[in-house]
C-alpha cells in the first residue's frame, strides 16, 4: 500500500530534485569511446524524457544539467532517501560510484537549503539478487525512505522491483 501523507508533493519535489541532481552526477564525462565509436555500429539513443507528471520534455545538454543545488530556497522536512547496490565484492565499483555520486548531490543539495535537509542511507547487496531481496523489505519498512537510488544491476531489480513498485516507493537507477 503506497503511504501517504500531507507532505506528499513536498517530498516529492524533494526527491525528483534529488535524483535529478545524482543521476546528473553519475554521467560519467565524454562518452566519445563508448562502443558506438569502436565499429560496432551500436548506438544509445534517449526515446524522451518526461517530467515528474510523465509529460515529454526537451532534453538538455549535460552542462545544462540540474544543479542539485536548486536555487536554495527548498524547504520541507528532514527526507531521506535511500541508496542500494553493490558496495563491497566483486562488482562493488558500480555501487559505490552510485552511492558517491548521490552523496555528493545530497551535500550539495543540503549546504545550499539549510531548510530542506536530505539524508541519505546506504544498503549493501554485492550485486547479487538473493542479497538484495534481504535488503529490499528494509527499505520499504522504513517509513522515513520516500525514494531509492538503484539497484544497480538488472538482477537486483527484477528480484526487488515488485516489492518496492507495491510499497509505492520511487525508485530511479543509473544502469540497471
Amino acid at each position: 500500500m503506497p503511504r501517504l501523507n500531507s507532505r506528499r508533493h513536498v517530498r516529492t519535489a524533494a526527491v525528483a530534485a534529488a535524483l535529478a541532481g545524482v543521476m546528473a552526477l553519475s554521467a560519467c564525462g565524454d562518452k566519445s569511446t563508448d562502443t558506438a565509436s569502436s565499429g560496432s555500429g551500436l548506438e544509445i539513443t534517449p526515446l524522451a524524457q518526461i517530467d515528474t507528471q510523465g509529460n515529454e520534455q526537451q532534453a538538455v545538454a549535460e552542462n545544462q544539467a540540474l544543479d542539485p543545488a536548486g536555487d536554495g530556497k527548498a524547504q520541507c522536512p528532514e527526507t531521506t532517501l535511500a541508496q542500494m547496490g553493490a558496495l563491497t565484492g566483486a562488482d562493488a565499483a558500480l555501487g559505490i560510484n552510485m552511492r558517491d555520486g548521490a552523496q555528493l548531490a545530497v551535500a550539495q543539495h543540503n549546504a545550499a537549503n539549510p531548510n530542506c535537509k536530505i539524508v541519505l542511507k546506504t544498503f549493501d547487496t554485492e550485486g547479487d539478487p538473493q542479497k538484495a531481496t534481504q535488503v529490499a523489505p528494509q527499505i520499504v519498512n522504513d517509513k522515513s525512505i520516500v525514494g531509492l537510488i538503484g539497484p544497480g544491476f538488472s538482477g537486483e531489480t527484477k528480484a526487488t522491483g515488485g516489492v518496492f513498485n507495491q510499497a509505492g516507493l520511487v525508485a530511479v537507477t543509473a544502469s540497471a
